[in-house]
């Protein structure tokens, strides 16, 4: 998988804030932990893809409610 860099400058964009005010519930918590474990495996990945899956992977595993 390759990133232009415009997509790179997007991300950075994307994630340069994280506003509580600006969260919208779009997932189930199901759906969320889903897609944790394949940002997980992304996270693995050099440069800003690998940056940008830890940092959402992060991001939304703080988020979720304990459990299984």
């Amino acid at each position: 998988m390759t990133i232009s860099e415009n997509d790179e400058a997007r991300l950075g964009e994307w994630l340069g804030v994280d506003v509580p005010d600006d969260r919208v519930p779009l997932v189930t918590v199901g759906e969320a932990r889903a897609v944790v474990l394949l940002l997980q495996q992304l996270a693995d990945s050099e440069g800003a893809v690998g940056w940008a899956a830890r940092d959402v992977a992060g991001r939304i595993a703080r988020r979720l409610p304990g459990g299984d």
